[in-house]
């Protein structure tokens, strides 16, 4: 199984059905963590530090310390109060301590305070970002590539297995799912040798995952999205994070979730 998801380990609900007080609120996938970095549009460019998380729906959270408003900063307040229906991005690329490294195109501000006194006026925005990478390096390296996609909503008790021409294929999640809109499992495949072209590998696997992805929606009677998705090949980690719509699930499955494994094998 590939190792544990981001740069720390944050308590992750039990993949194989422990049971988990619906009054506990979930925890994040990733705890905020300071990158440092340049936040840029269009000519404009800013060093600063952003703290940088995942809540439990796969969506990556912005936080910033309040920014004195200049000549330098003030293009992120003129963004904000830009009219029109289509939002204004800014990309940030920023390294951690630990030698993370983050980046996005996609960033756009959800809300920004402003505040004034004696000493000047200060901007804090919150954001959020479309589509957004992550990269660091594993302190054991993984033997052989390995793909997984995290699901938001899936349902399951234990987990599914079976082998194919790509690699062992697993997928786990909860048996019991209070928030449909909570990542609550994941479908795994890790190659049994090491591939003649990797990236090849991972472009037919990348392929399979989303196949995997549509037929258990269909068992599900629902679309299972998946906001999160890992490569990890020899010591480096890539990570993506996709920010989705809110999923909703039908209350009418087309198959029960205990008993989806012959579903799972007949995927391709």
């Amino acid at each position: 199984m590939a190792p544990t998801i981001f740069w720390e380990k944050a308590k992750r609900p039990n993949r194989e059905g422990a049971l988990r007080m619906s009054s506990e609120p979930r925890p994040k996938l990733a705890e905020p963590k300071p990158f440092s970095g340049v936040l840029s549009q269009d000519k404009h460019r800013l060093q600063l530090t952003i703290c940088i998380g995942i809540d439990f729906a796969g969506e990556v959270e912005f936080q910033f310390d309040p920014i004195a408003l200049s000549d330098d900063t003030k293009f992120i307040l003129l963004s904000w109060y830009e009219k029109g229906d289509d939002f204004r991005y800014f990309s940030f690329a920023g390294v951690a301590e630990d030698g993370a490294r983050f980046e996005t195109d996609h960033l756009h501000l959800t809300s920004l305070d402003k505040t004034s006194d004696a000493t000047g006026t200060r901007i804090t925005p919150e954001g959020r970002c479309r589509k957004s990478e992550l990269r660091y390096k594993l302190t054991k390296p993984a033997e052989s590539p390995v793909l997984r996609m995290q699901l938001k909503g899936f349902e399951n008790l234990g987990s599914l297995h079976c082998e194919c021409r790509l690699g062992r294929l697993a997928m786990s999640g909860e048996h019991s799912v209070d928030d449909k809109n909570a990542v609550t499992g994941f479908v795994i495949v890790q190659s049994v040798s090491i591939p003649d072209d990797v990236a090849a590998w991972r472009a037919e696997t990348e392929k399979l995952l989303e196949h995997i992805r549509r037929i258990m929606s269909l068992a599900a009677s629902s679309l299972l999205r998946a906001p999160i998705f890992e490569f990890y090949w020899g010591d480096d980690v890539e990570v993506v994070a996709l920010s989705q719509t809110r999923q909703e699930t039908s209350a009418f499955r087309i198959v029960h979730f205990l008993a989806q494994q012959e579903i799972f094998r007949s995927r391709h």
